[in-house]
């Protein structure tokens, strides 16, 4: 009997201390995140489950009133403050203005249910009594409910319905993104409740488990702003960045609500509440149809970019820049130079590169389409460490700068994988002599560095001929050399094909 007690009781301590781990653990993951008031919330809301959990360890090791009277203390206060962070983190969620006085009514009710908990052995308020059940396998707290507890327990449930009912009534007209943000968090708060359910419903033989519930709550406010991005984090970072800027800025979430607006953007569109919609400004609403790319006002014109914010592969809304053209040119060139290029490389991005390849084919330009690979790229960074690995894509890219652009628009389309379009390039031999004069330089380059033996390039490339016009497009080119170079992988790597399009179609 007395191995299968403390069996049972090693495993109840067991829960609580690996709960009490994850939890410590995520922290450490969210602080890493990117820096933003959810993040915070989601910071506060971990560190007062790892309380509340703390609480629930020390009252598994008591054996005395006195150890579960100072066990039940911590419980509280990480419980009454995980509520809080639900309170802060749904409010971010939904866009809602909670007023001040909401937060600091919490903030009170949270101060008074503590102190309840702890004069409640003098005034017995919360608990009636508490006394030790030497009864079953270990010995245990034992609770005699009083007004102060059914108070408390009310108040939170209250408070969930509420926070749920906000969440609901924002998913009606939330996008995509948002509703899975809704749901992760709806979930969450299922999660903190879904033990008391289970020993309501004789799941846990008696026993409050509450580690798992508080762990799962945790994941899924994580998976909310890690998986599927926070505007908050993108405001957050302009904020700090472009409050005391040049620039007048106004970040809309995807729905057009202002999410933030500094003080050079409220003398030229005017001073809104936070989350005021913008779908029906005149000025804004011409600027996100497209219809307004320069804006005069207060004697001055300013240049107007749209830009899509993005968090976890997903549009979370829009910034709007206006820049004093008298002023702030270089600075706009700046941005937009930045925008089209892949910053480690300097290379163009896929997106630029796509648009300005797609130009060149409207207006009948013949050339080489070019697919270029880094040949067993994870041997190199596993070999000698990712550092190395930029190494390689860095001598390649620099490679590709050397040539003039009115011969070569080089991108880098991601990873280890590159291309370019040789301009005017038809003749096989030229564009042959081109492919190995790169290949030279990059294999001269590696040489220097140690790195021959492991890594090279293959090389695929189409010639488009101008009277193919009607039949070629970014897409099919692609698709071409990618073929071409996939070719050139399966018969040794290192080399290059070169095929006419004409031929392939």
């Amino acid at each position: 009997m007395f191995v299968s007690g403390a069996t049972e009781y090693n495993i109840y301590l067991a829960v609580q201390l690996i709960t009490l781990f994850a939890a410590l653990s995520m922290i450490v993951v969210a602080a890493v995140h990117k820096p933003s008031k959810g993040q915070g919330v989601v910071m506060l809301f971990l560190f007062s489950a790892i309380i509340y959990l703390l609480g629930f360890t020390i009252e598994t090791l008591s054996s005395t009133v006195e150890g579960y009277h100072m066990a039940c203390i911590i419980e509280y206060v990480g419980e009454t403050f995980v509520f809080v962070a639900f309170l802060h983190f749904i409010a971010f969620l939904c866009r809602l203005n909670v007023p001040r006085v909401a937060y600091i009514f919490q903030g009170a009710v949270s101060l008074f249910i503590i102190y309840l908990v702890t004069s409640t052995q003098t005034n017995h308020f919360f608990y009636k009594n508490m006394y030790v059940i030497n009864d079953g396998p270990f010995p245990h707290l034992g609770l005699d409910y009083g007004p102060g507890f059914i108070f408390t327990i009310c108040y939170i449930a209250l408070l969930s319905a509420v926070l749920m009912f906000f969440v609901v009534k924002f998913m009606k007209t939330a996008n995509e993104v948002e509703r899975k943000r809704c749901i992760c968090t709806m979930l969450s708060v299922f999660s903190a409740w879904a033990p008391y359910f289970f020993k309501l419903l004789g799941l846990t033989g008696g026993y409050e488990i509450p580690g798992p519930g508080m762990v799962m709550a945790g994941f899924f406010l994580l998976i909310a702003i890690e998986r599927y991005g926070f505007m908050d984090s993108i405001v957050l970072a302009g904020e700090r960045v472009i409050e005391n800027g040049s620039y007048a800025v106004a970040v809309l979430d995807s729905d057009f609500r202002l999410e933030y607006e500094n003080d050079r953007m409220k003398d030229i569109i005017g001073t809104f509440d936070k989350y005021a919609s913008l779908k029906n400004h005149e000025e804004i609403k011409r600027i996100i149809d497209g219809n307004l790319g320069t804006l005069q006002k207060n004697d001055k014109i300013y240049d107007i970019k749209l830009d899509e914010l993005k968090d976890a592969g997903f549009v979370q809304g829009y910034m709007i820049l206006m820049f004093d053209n008298t002023v702030h040119y270089r600075d706009v060139d700046k941005i937009r130079y930045m925008a089209m290029r892949d910053t480690f490389t300097g290379l163009y991005n896929r997106t630029t590169y796509r648009e300005m390849l797609e130009e060149e084919l409207s207006n009948e330009t013949s050339g080489a389409f070019v697919m270029m690979d880094v040949d067993n790229f994870k041997h190199v960074n596993d070999k000698y460490g990712h550092g190395a690995g930029d190494e390689v894509l860095k001598i390649l890219a620099d490679i590709l700068l050397e040539y003039p652009k009115e011969e070569m628009l080089a991108c880098r389309l991601g990873g280890d994988e590159f291309s370019c379009f040789l301009l005017n390039a038809t003749d096989e031999d030229r564009v042959k002599k081109i492919l190995s004069d790169i290949s030279g330089k990059f294999e001269n380059r590696l040489e220097e560095k140690g790195y021959t033996k492991y890594t090279s390039i293959s090389i695929g490339a189409v010639i488009v001929e101008s009277d193919s016009k009607s039949d070629h497009s970014f897409d099919k080119l692609y698709s071409f050399a990618d073929e071409i170079m996939y070719e050139v992988k399966q018969s040794g790597k290192g080399a290059f094909f070169v095929k006419k399009y004409v031929t392939m179609v």
